[in-house]
């Protein structure tokens, strides 16, 4: 299966959207979330996303996947850090520095902006499938499967970082399924257990207050579940979802960079602020996705020429 897919792309679409709901509506509406947590909805999509796309990119040696990930996500990132030091008023360098490279959470160092949290989990993501490559072994299933199993058993104690790794490999070993029917039990067996883990241990060590027990479990599970789902029927993706998917990533960078210094206007109007806060975060998102995502995206896909002897 080659190029982009339309579904997958609604889907991240969806995620995106969910995300950006969460964060502005929480501000004014807290109690809509007695019962469902939306950014880890979507989050959780995100993870199961990037596990069914990365690994089957078109790259053939590890300098070519470097290349290509620094060139996705770098821009629109540094220009996020850019644009929240400066509604910031300032920051300390460690922070920022910890922000471009994607680590602040690793390390324990404040971030500018409290969606970078993420970054870190797709950098380790990366990080796996660059050694796995190496091996030979990313389109493993048994080995990917076992590795699924191995974060799963970590994951079944209750801590949500392995369960979030264990979404990457879950959506790759959906892939695989789809592509060759000898991985299907690899990902029936993994989808399973991700959803069972997931609902059992969803709450997580260090979630917020906001949420309660129930919203944090069906949050974790339920988007498994859908997205496994939607691997098997494919579903025809609505145009206007599929474009929220292709800006999906410039939404999550500046949504909460954006909605922050807009929050005096929730005590004038709550609607007011929602409308203005989505809108502002959908247009701006539009424009770095056309004028910087793109055209750095294509150069990252370029192929370096063989210099002549």
């Amino acid at each position: 299966m080659n190029g982009r897919v339309s579904y997958i792309d609604g889907l991240r679409g969806i995620a995106a959207l969910l995300v950006l709901a969460q964060h502005s509506l929480e501000v004014v509406y807290p109690w809509l979330f007695a019962h469902v947590n939306l950014g880890r909805f979507g989050i959780v999509l995100f993870f199961m996303i990037s596990g069914f796309v990365i690994p089957f990119g078109r790259w053939d040696s590890v300098a070519q996947f470097v290349r290509s990930r620094v060139f996705r996500l770098c821009p629109a990132l540094w220009l996020s850090v850019a644009v929240a030091v400066v509604l910031a008023g300032g920051a300390q360098p460690a922070t920022i520095l910890a922000d471009l490279a994607m680590m602040a959470r690793p390390l324990g160092i404040p971030s500018l902006n409290g969606a970078y949290w993420t970054l870190s989990y797709e950098l380790g993501f990366y990080a796996a499938a660059m050694v796995l490559f190496a091996l030979g072994q990313l389109r493993n299933p048994r080995v990917v499967g076992m590795l699924a199993l191995l974060l799963l058993y970590h994951a079944s104690y209750g801590d949500n970082r392995f369960l979030y790794y264990a979404c990457f490999a879950g959506g790759a070993l959906l892939r695989m399924a789809e592509e060759d029917g000898s991985a299907r039990t690899w990902a029936v067996l993994t989808t399973v257990l991700l959803v069972a883990i997931a609902f059992q241990h969803g709450t997580g060590v260090n979630s917020p207050p906001l949420f309660n027990d129930v919203s944090r479990r069906l949050s974790t599970a339920l988007p498994i579940i859908i997205f496994a789902g939607a691997v098997i029927v494919r579903p025809h993706a609505n145009a206007v979802l599929v474009w929220f998917g292709s800006i999906s990533y410039s939404v999550y960078l500046f949504q909460g960079i954006l909605l922050i210094p807009l929050i005096p206007l929730a005590a004038v109007s709550p609607l007011l602020f929602v409308l203005v806060g989505c809108a502002g975060t959908i247009g701006v998102a539009a424009l770095v996705h056309r004028y910087v995502e793109q055209p750095f995206i294509a150069m990252g896909r370029q192929r370096r020429p063989i210099a002549a002897i």
